[in-house]
């Protein structure tokens, strides 16, 4: 697979030998399915190995961690990390769209708490709207905790 220009910096300086050390191990054919890289494989597509990491980390360049793959054996390979990685994806964007709800109720709420003409039902019950208040702000404050542990953008 290609390096994404996001993911570079991931990779040692050294990459392109390690590649080709990885290769010359292989034979210069998949470690997988033994297809010879630039061959034509059974429905006309040229074959291109390319060197995947068992544990998908890319910092591991470790060999044991590494195979020479053509596309189809490394796709095959990645099908469930990157299922998994999407699923994940998925959750932190749901997290995100929570964490804007909260910034909204908590400007709606403060904005209620301080006005000088309260509506009818906080000037009733102005210890309810404070307790939302205080419930919206831990969870935006647990929300953007989660965040940065786990090195994500809001």
């Amino acid at each position: 697979m290609p390096i994404l220009k996001e993911n570079r910096h991931r990779y040692p300086k050294n990459w392109k030998q390690i590649r080709a050390d990885i290769l010359e191990r292989a034979g210069n054919k998949c470690e997988f399915c033994g297809i010879e890289n630039h061959s034509i494989n059974s429905w006309g597509s040229k074959v291109v190995l390319t060197i995947a990491h068992l544990d998908h980390v890319p910092e591991n360049c470790d060999p044991e961690n590494l195979r020479a793959l053509c596309q189809r054996c490394h796709n095959k390979y990645d099908v469930e990390h990157r299922r998994h990685t999407r699923e994940i994806n998925e959750v932190w964007g749901e997290v995100r769209n929570l964490h804007k709800y909260c910034q909204g109720q908590i400007e709606l709420l403060s904005e209620e708490l301080s006005s000088k003409t309260p509506s009818d039902s906080v000037r009733k019950n102005p210890e309810l709207y404070k307790g939302q208040l205080i419930v919206y702000k831990l969870i935006e404050n647990q929300i953007m905790h989660s965040f940065l542990r786990y090195g994500k953008e809001l």
